[in-house]
């Protein structure tokens, strides 16, 4: 999947980075995980950094 077409399935809680990118997960610690672009308006987007959880990180989903 695209980062842009990834980007436009986030929850909010995973757009602010307070919820696992793969599993939504919003259980401690939460890791950083990759950038990507999100639309935050017609013609405004801005980079954001995803969160991991740690089972998500470990097996490299």
């Amino acid at each position: 999947m695209s980062h842009q077409a990834q980007a436009d399935t986030l929850t909010d809680d995973q757009r602010e980075g307070r919820a696992c990118l793969h599993c939504e997960s919003t259980e401690a610690p939460l890791h950083p995980g990759e950038t990507i672009t999100t639309r935050v308006s017609v013609g405004v987007v801005r980079d954001t950094v995803t969160a991991l959880c740690t089972p998500c990180l470990v097996t490299d989903r």
